[in-house]
């Protein structure tokens, strides 16, 4: 019942409360109190915001395989909540920390109410706030792809059928985007996908991904392109901040030279239709179409100030393939012999030479082919040089990654494993890329579930007449989230002049030298091989953290020293020895009174120490307070206690469970057995505890 969280001043923590009870409760709320330091400063409990997390169903597997579970995956509303018999509800806490913070190490209490309770459960929560801020995300490359006509039509579209409706009034649409978009920003995204041609991706998405510039065949047989829904967009996201060209920040990334059929769609003016065409890349038709477009797009870009940061895009295509599109966008200059950029997803390994890497200015290699990891770190080194940029990227069919069944600690391990890799950062393929019934079945045929997005849209009918909507967020993408802030924090600290060389080193060689887990598969799904590869994630990043955080707190003392007290003040834990020692034990179960004991006997021995420190003292207090609360008295057979919360940590480590693991809460109180290993245990189904 005791959290543990270090943070830096501007940063966030998460954690995660799981209440089960064994009959029907109601009005059930969780709440914070404000925490205080060992000098009586307060962090606001105004910092602190919990909201219940919501189900949504989805078929377990890959491609719609398996069977349709339900899983904890939106974080969603605060408040009251009912929760029947049997059943396992989870509330998710989320703590900011002010940058005007007093550093120190806060406590302060979650309490879990409900109507049938006569006394709340209080879980006592240790913050240690260390006098460092939590540095810019941009510390990370960070690309996710955006989706914005999936967005248009989860909202404006024509019903649940994928189509190709869309509004064409330009406020409607971003007005929809707007809040999610400034969310991407706040993470240090800037880079932006826009689609170029039709289909780049040959309708894998729910909802097509349209062209944003229309292509036309004059009767003449010259081509003309249409700009207006690129220009809005790119305008859009620089109203957004994700872009500045005038100060050279940000991608422009438009796919694609290469889309997945090598197909074109226009309209051809002499037949008065749309026209689909496939064509070979480097072949003499494929070069009748691309070259015309890129001297005209070369031509508005540089118009509109963009040229800098556009590149021509291509996703996953083969070398016989990207050779010739290479080819094609270098030979096309303008009178200063400057081209457009280049940028491609790579799905094979890191090469082992460089000669034609070196021509793509941006690359991102799948996590599957990164088993070479010197191999990679030497590419990545070897560009970095060159000042060309490199990531790794997840999608459907690599662990770890983003899905809704898995769990939410495995996008942490994703962004910590880009300092083993040595890359510059991270892509991700979907920020928004939604289906239809969000809200209810997820479901969708291509992907395993949830692989399309971070976060959820709003349900239709809660978006008002001016099409301004939020959206909610995920447990994986604020796992996501800490993995960027834990991350910069590293590299901070590895440029620092207050940390000695040896104390690089040894961050060093933790962070630089994770372990990957094995990928198995459950229904088409990437999964965990098994349950030694699924807490390998969590035993990993912890050890990242647990060396980051004990260089931050060398740093941080040296940077910004803190006068040192005199003596502990242990006035309240005296006062707590003192009443627990009026406590018979015949009144308890053993079980409890064992734990109960010695915490006891610890306090004790800390009260004793006349070199104690606060801290010590602090959380001795805590320990033995938390261990009373958890007394259990010997009671009637007959009498049930109904509500059982506890607070799980979310810094990911091995006791962190799965998105909805049943399993892991119940192994926490006692009242099952873990049963099974492997991320297909991770739902939750109504009503019954397994």
């Amino acid at each position: 019942s005791v959290y543990n969280g270090t943070a830096w001043l501007n940063d966030e923590l998460n954690s995660k409360i799981v209440v089960t009870t064994e009959k029907d409760v109601h009005n059930v709320q969780v709440t914070a109190s404000d925490f205080k330091n060992e000098k009586g400063q307060v962090l606001s409990k105004d910092n602190i915001d919990i909201k219940w997390l919501k189900e949504i169903a989805a078929k377990e597997g890959r491609n719609a395989q398996g069977q349709t579970k339900n899983y904890p995956d939106v974080i969603y509303k605060g408040g009251k909540k009912d929760i029947d018999a049997q059943d396992v509800q989870f509330a998710w806490v989320n703590i900011a920390i002010p940058k005007d913070t007093a550093a120190g190490n806060y406590t302060g209490t979650i309490t879990v109410s409900a109507d049938e309770l006569d006394k709340p459960f209080e879980l006592t929560y240790n913050i240690e706030v260390l006098n460092l801020v939590q540095p810019a995300p941009e510390a990370t490359e960070l690309q996710v792809w955006q989706h914005p006509f999936s967005v248009a039509n989860y909202y404006l579209g024509l019903g649940e059928n994928p189509s190709g409706g869309i509004t064409n009034e330009v406020r409607e649409h971003f007005n929809l985007m707007r809040d999610s978009i400034k969310e991407y920003v706040s993470i240090g995204g800037h880079d932006v996908v826009a689609n170029v041609v039709e289909e780049a991706w040959n309708h894998q998405s729910y909802y097509n991904d349209l062209s944003m510039v229309k292509w036309t065949k004059k009767a003449d047989g010259t081509w003309e392109f249409d700009y207006d829904w690129y220009d809005a967009w790119i305008n859009f996201m620089i109203e957004c901040k994700v872009l500045d060209p005038a100060n050279g920040i940000g991608q422009i990334k438009c796919y694609s030279i290469v889309p997945w059929n090598n197909q074109i769609a226009y309209y051809d003016e002499a037949q008065g239709k749309v026209v689909k065409e496939s064509h070979n890349p480097g072949t003499a038709k494929w070069k009748e179409m691309w070259e015309p477009f890129l001297k005209d797009f070369m031509e508005h870009s540089k118009k509109m100030g963009w040229f800098d940061i556009t590149y021509i895009s291509m996703d996953e295509r083969g070398l016989d393939q990207l050779e010739p599109a290479v080819e094609m966008i270098e030979s096309v200059k303008d009178e200063d012999g400057n081209h457009f950029k280049i940028s491609s997803a790579l799905n094979y390994a890191a090469p082992e030479y460089y000669e034609f890497t070196d021509r793509i200015d941006d690359i991102s290699i799948n996590l599957g082919n990164t088993g070479n990891v010197q191999q990679m770190n030497d590419l990545s080194d070897h560009r970095r040089d060159l000042g060309l940029t490199t990531t790794m990227y997840t999608c459907t069919g690599d662990y770890p990654s983003n899905f809704m069944i898995s769990d939410p600690g495995d996008n942490y391990w994703d962004i910590w494993y880009t300092m083993t890799l040595g890359t510059d950062g991270y892509m991700r393929w979907a920020w928004d890329n939604y289906v239809y019934d969000m809200h209810g079945d997820a479901t969708y045929r291509y992907w395993e579930p949830g692989d399309g997005w971070f976060i959820y849209p709003m349900e239709r009918e809660a978006v008002g007449e001016d099409f301004n909507a939020s959206f909610y967020s995920t447990p994986r993408y604020e796992l996501f989230k800490q993995g960027i802030r834990d991350v910069a924090k590293a590299k901070y600290l590895l440029n620092s002049e207050s940390a000695t060389a040896e104390e690089k080193t040894e961050l060093t060689d933790v962070v630089e030298h994770l372990a990957k887990p094995q990928k198995g598969t459950y229904q088409g799904s990437a999964v965990a091989a098994s349950e030694k590869d699924r807490m390998l994630v969590h035993s990993e990043t912890e050890r990242a953290l647990d060396a980051t955080n004990a260089l931050a707190r060398n740093v941080a003392e040296r940077e910004n020293p803190n006068p040192k007290p005199e003596s502990a003040d242990k006035t309240a834990l005296n006062a707590a020895i003192k009443d627990a020692e009026a406590l018979k034990k015949e009144d308890y179960t053993a079980e409890s009174w064992k734990a109960f004991e010695t915490a006891l006997n610890a306090a004790k021995e800390t009260a004793a120490d006349k070199d104690a420190a606060q801290t010590e003292v602090d959380n001795a207090l805590n320990v033995l307070n938390a261990a009373v609360a958890k007394l259990e008295k010997v009671k009637d057979p007959n009498q049930q206690q109904p509500v059982q919360p506890q607070p799980e940590q979310t810094k990911p480590d091995k006791t962190t469970p799965q998105t909805g693991d049943r399993t892991n809460a119940a192994l926490l109180f006692g009242c099952a057995v873990l049963s099974g290993a492997g991320v297909f245990f991770a739902y939750r189904r109504r009503r019954t505890i397994k």
